[in-house]
Parts: C-alpha cells; structure tokens; sequence
C-alpha cells in the first residue's frame, strides 16, 4: 500500500447490520482500507506553443519571436509518443502498422508510418554516440560472448548478430 493515494473514496456506514438503526450521525471509529492500482485512461495532453508579436517602438517593425527548434509545424506530436514508438518497436518488436493501431485506440489519433519512422530515425541518430562507445568496449574487452538468432522482417527470416561481455 502507499501512504499517500490519488484518489480517497470512503464508504460510509448508514445502519446497524443487526437493529438498523440509523448511524449517521455516529462518529466513526476508524478505518479498514483497500487499495486499487490501475492505469488512467489514456489521452493526449496538448501544449500550445506561442511566440510573440510585438511592434517595435524606435525602427516600428513588427517583430516575432522565434519557436524552439524542436516545434517545427502547426501540429506535431511530442517526445512522449516518440519515446512509445521507440519502446514498442525496437523492445516489444510490434511493426509500425500496430503502433499506430495502438494509438488510435487508446487516443483516437494516429500517427502515420511516416511519423513513427521519422522518430525512429531521430532516436537512431540520437544514439549514434552511444552505439559507438559501447562497440569500442565490446572490442577492448578481453572476452566476449557472439550469438546470432534469427528474426523475421517482412515474413522473411533473418540473422540477427549480437555481442556481449559481462558488463
């Protein structure tokens, strides 16, 4: 149990189960507590991005401010789908037409193939470095264990070639 719940909803006792007489107004004595953990119901949260616009008082140009880099349309979604689509493709293996399947489900929206590729490429480049470190200390490691497994892509099977060492 948590000390400190979302959500409190108590069940008050209205009557005696042996006379019926009335206990309304009886101060209650404590407590017996049940706790349920459950998942919210899924939705979108939307933030609005604005820049402003202000008229300059000396050259009288209008002037905007500029959006962060990352917002670059109207609409978009945000790092939270991203970090799902990467999640459930690359860890749960399910191919993008489910991806985006899951989404409409659980939101009513759904990104486009595109979409999902587009953040699986950022995620990609994003670890380029990383990728690259952790192949330098496969290499500098005086043992390593090679495996291969095969793994489907399109209905055809494929190698998959993995290394690893102790850490």
């Amino acid at each position: 149990m948590v000390g400190l719940p979302d959500t409190i909803v108590t069940h008050p006792l209205l009557q005696c189960t042996r006379c019926s007489s009335s206990l309304e107004d009886t101060a209650c004595q404590g407590y017996e507590r049940r706790q349920v953990f459950d998942l919210p119901q899924p939705r979108f949260v939307v933030t609005e991005h604005r820049t402003e616009k202000k008229c300059c008082p000396h050259s009288h140009s209008l002037e905007q401010a500029t959006f962060p880099s990352e917002i670059r349309g109207p609409v978009q979604f945000g790092q939270g789908i991203a970090a799902w689509t990467v999640y459930l493709s690359m860890y749960q293996m399910l191919p993008l037409e489910r991806i985006g399947q899951l989404f409409a489900d659980l939101t009513g929206h759904r990104p486009s193939k595109a979409t999902l590729l587009a953040h699986l490429q950022t995620m990609h480049t994003k670890l380029i470095p990383h990728e690259q470190a952790v192949r330098d200390q496969l290499l500098a490691s005086p043992v390593g264990h090679a495996d291969e497994t095969s793994v489907k892509v399109e209905g055809r099977n494929h190698w998959l070639h993995t290394m690893s060492t102790a850490n």
